[in-house]
């Protein structure tokens, strides 16, 4: 006998129309445009780019007059190199730094705060115009001295706290010399917290000295208590 299977009833799915499609796209293109628009007045309208600026300067030279405006424009544009060429020098000097020897600031000259950098990144952001990869280089810079400083201080406020050595601290001794290794390859004016560590790496070194002094002390103390001992019991064997 054969077994015959039924088959499943069909299920209808009710299929939207033409229109009800068209709405949801509508309601999905406004609140795309909503978000849009409250991004823009969170962080106001995009700025102009250098290079536009640019390419108007270059379409007004021919006009037979200076008009107002390109006067304003030309300032402006000068401006905006005169901040990108400060900004690439700045980076430039930061770079250099990670290669060269400890000795740079011999021949280094004035080096700026961290303060400093931000005011500049502030000039940047506040600029009217944009510029390519000028704001990402000043604020790796800035990011890298916060990171380093922000570690250092923490360190500093650990030890005030206990008046503790770096050991007993949980600060190792490599990590305070990798420390102000890399602190010396920053461009910033971190005097105050490189003394820190420069600070810390003595106070290490001198509670190193003090554990190997007690543990060459133990030992004297064992050898000579073994050689008392020896003496005794040679005296006895020979009574």
């Amino acid at each position: 006998k054969k077994f015959i299977v039924p088959m499943p009833p069909k299920v209808e799915v009710p299929q939207e129309d033409e229109e009800e499609i068209s709405k949801k796209g509508r309601k999905k293109n406004v609140s795309k445009k909503k978000q849009e628009a409250e991004l823009e007045k969170e962080q106001g309208p995009p700025k102009p780019h250098l290079e536009e600026l640019n390419k108007l300067l270059i379409q007004a030279r021919p006009l037979p007059l200076k008009l107002p405006c390109v006067v304003e424009y030309e300032k402006l544009y000068d401006e905006a190199i005169a901040l990108v060429e400060e900004v690439d020098q700045v980076y430039e000097k930061s770079e250099t730094y990670h290669v060269r020897d400890k000795m740079r600031h011999l021949s280094a000259g004035k080096q700026p705060t961290l303060q400093e950098m931000r005011n500049l990144r502030e000039r940047v952001e506040r600029f009217p115009l944009a510029f390519n990869g000028t704001f990402e280089k000043i604020d790796m810079i800035i990011w890298e001295g916060e990171e380093w400083k922000e570690e250092v201080m923490l360190m500093a406020n650990d030890n005030s706290k206990g008046s503790r050595s770096t050991k007993q601290s949980g600060v190792s001794i490599k990590r305070v010399e990798a420390l102000l290794h890399e602190g010396e390859r920053l461009n910033f004016d971190f005097t105050v917290e490189l003394d820190i560590l420069r600070q810390r790496q003595v106070q290490a070194k001198e509670w190193l000295d003090r554990l190997k002094n007690s543990f060459k002390s133990k030992s004297k103390g064992s050898l000579r208590g073994r050689g008392s001992g020896g003496e005794v019991r040679g005296q006895v064997k020979m009574g």
